[in-house]
């Protein structure tokens, strides 16, 4: 009984030591993008801030963006533009 919760265990770690190997060698590429709608306002300041933390401990790239003020059409065009240049 001993044996197979030790197989068990080892064959766990080594699962999550694969994950996380093969998690960190491919992330350096990537990037988000968040696109608010109205970037100005003081909400926002704790959010893009957590959001880039986030982003430095996971070691990929990070983009605040929006308008300033209210602004739909050109948070549209923002969020097309982005999803043009970034596949």
């Amino acid at each position: 009984m001993k044996s197979i919760i030790k197989s068990t265990l080892a064959a766990i770690a080594l699962s999550a030591a694969a994950v996380t190997g093969a998690y960190a060698a491919d992330v350096s590429d990537q990037k988000y993008v968040m696109v608010v709608p109205i970037s100005g306002h003081p909400f926002w300041v704790p959010i893009r801030q957590g959001a880039q933390d986030a982003a430095d401990q996971l070691g990929v790239q990070f983009e605040f963006t929006g308008p300033v003020e209210f602004d739909n059409i050109a948070t549209q065009n923002q969020m097309e533009q982005i999803a043009l240049t970034q596949p």
